[in-house]
């Protein structure tokens, strides 16, 4: 499962089950990071700009987290809970956000 970022930056804190940061960090816009899938699952403690921050989980994008400029909390990271907490996204062709997702698939057939 990935966290993507669409067009702005964002600062994010992922932490597991017992608590412990699995990483933070200020995420440039257009990027993507792999977050495992555990049991139980990983949270979002915290993201800013909601509104940038998208999932793709098993090929699909869901998302956004959020409003533009709100902060999303408390975010389980697993398959079952983004599909049924967010609306699958399907971007317009020739966005920005269509090119990252088309890259992002390429890079998933290569072998």
């Amino acid at each position: 499962m990935y966290i993507n970022l669409y067009d702005r930056m964002m600062c994010v804190s992922v932490k597991d089950a017992d608590g412990s940061i699995i990483f933070e960090r200020i995420m440039d816009a257009h990027t993507r990071s792999e977050v495992p899938l555990n049991d139980p699952p990983a949270v979002i403690e915290r993201a800013g700009n909601a509104s940038a921050l998208f999932f793709l989980v098993n090929g699909a994008l869901y998302g956004p987290a959020g409003g533009s400029g709100r902060v999303a909390k408390n975010i389980e990271l697993s398959a079952e809970k983004l599909t049924q907490s967010y609306e699958r996204y399907a971007p317009q062709d020739q966005s920005p956000l269509y090119s990252l997702l088309l890259e992002l698939e390429t890079d998933r057939v290569k072998p």
